[in-house]
């Protein structure tokens, strides 16, 4: 009986779907905002804006803020949707850390921010976004999986940016 009423309900979800597809109004405005689930911080990272419905153009205005006090705006950026990028775009955005609290290790590992896109007068978008803070990879070669004590090591170590690219500037690597 059970399995019955659940047959019943998924067929007329499925049917409400289909019915809310075919009967929908194309001229009502929608409004997109995608952006990542993690922000690195001096990172470049591409936030997907998009619009339908719109006869003319839209200046969208991004700002991204802190959260949850909203005390500071660490960033704001402004573009246009229209007929020249088909009303979609992909904006990149790169959030500075001398900005950011990074408080303790334990705060700058939960730290968030309010990103907010303000299509024209149409529509309000926002998300709350996690920061990190990590720049980049290290990957570490050696010529064998274990050491006795006494023996030389001998390994190469790879160095990246959050994107897989070779990073521009020398660290130390230290060894004990």
């Amino acid at each position: 009986m059970a399995a019955g009423a659940l047959l019943h309900i998924l067929l007329l979800c499925v049917f409400y779907s289909c019915c809310a597809q075919i009967f929908n109004n194309p001229s009502r405005e929608r409004f997109i905002l995608l952006a990542p689930n993690l922000l690195r911080a001096d990172s470049e990272e591409a936030i997907y804006l998009e619009s339908h419905g719109l006869n003319s153009p839209v200046t969208v205005t991004i700002t991204v803020h802190d959260f949850p006090a909203r005390s500071y705006q660490l960033l704001q950026d402004t573009i246009t949707l229209g007929p020249g990028n088909g009303y979609h775009t992909l904006k990149t955005i790169q959030l500075p850390s001398e900005r950011l609290d990074r408080g303790n290790e334990e705060s700058s590992r939960n730290q968030y921010v309010y990103v907010k896109a303000e299509f024209g007068g149409y529509h309000v978008a926002e998300q709350v976004v996690m920061v990190s803070f990590h720049s980049g990879y290290i990957f570490i070669q050696t010529d064998k999986p274990l050491y006795n004590p006494g023996e030389t090591v001998r390994c190469r170590a790879f160095v990246s940016t959050p994107a897989f690219q070779a990073f521009n500037s020398s660290i130390t690597i230290e060894f004990q």
